[in-house]
């Protein structure tokens, strides 16, 4: 072989071996608890998503890490106007950090204690039915990804620093209520004007006082020490 040749045929060798290690991928994956539906994915990506509940499947590849700070609030049809008090500093700790989690058929409350012992601050997670099963495998999942996801089927809330993100969608005022004092360690019981009107959430690194004030203008706010 001439030597040329000889240069040329390493050259494709160490591609071959080597030239794809660069080229980071992750694969999720899920069967929903009732095996009605399935989904997966595989990402030339920062992380990726699959995520599993009785009616519907879902997955995706996460870029790039959702601002905690930005966005806004909605509460209800009419909407839940906010100040600059919902525009505050995330907590950096919680803002940059990744998880990865892999559930087969648990239950919210199994969710919510694995991402407070992930995230270092108290989680609380529902699904729009209390008792239903879910399926999620996820990798390299930036917080605010993890919060947008499991808004899209319940409600989350991690409070953190002084500060809150709530998110819920279409949920009562008793599981809104159940995620404020989960996540802020208080008995917190929260009575709109309009009992029967589903509740939708979207705060984000908003102080707990505020989120309190803001709720109480749209019905009545108590809250005491939990037990």
């Amino acid at each position: 072989m001439k030597p040329q040749s000889l240069v040329i045929f390493c050259g494709v060798v160490f591609f071959a071996l080597f030239g794809t290690l660069s080229v980071s991928a992750e694969a999720c994956s899920c069967k929903a608890p009732n095996n009605s539906c399935e989904t997966s994915n595989s990402c030339d990506a920062d992380g990726c998503y699959a995520y599993c509940y009785e009616t519907s499947c879902i997955s995706r590849c996460v870029k790039d890490a959702e601002d905690l700070t930005a966005g806004g609030t909605t509460f209800g049809p009419q909407g839940l106007r906010t100040g600059p008090a919902f525009q505050g500093p995330q907590p950096s700790d919680l803002r940059y950090q990744s998880v990865t989690l892999q559930f087969d058929t648990a239950r919210s409350g199994d969710v919510a204690a694995y991402l407070s012992s992930e995230l270092g601050a108290q989680v609380s997670f529902t699904t729009q039915d209390s008792d239903e099963l879910v399926t999620i495998d996820a990798k390299n999942l930036p917080a605010g990804e993890v919060i947008r996801l499991l808004g899209t089927r319940g409600g989350v809330g991690i409070a953190s620093g002084g500060k809150i993100h709530l998110v819920a969608n279409n949920l009562s005022a008793s599981q809104v209520s159940d995620l404020l004092t989960e996540s802020l360690g208080l008995a917190v019981e929260f009575v709109p004007e309009n009992a029967t009107r589903a509740i939708n959430l979207d705060i984000k690194g908003a102080p707990i006082e505020g989120v309190l004030a803001a709720l109480a203008e749209k019905g009545q706010v108590q809250f005491s020490a939990s037990h």
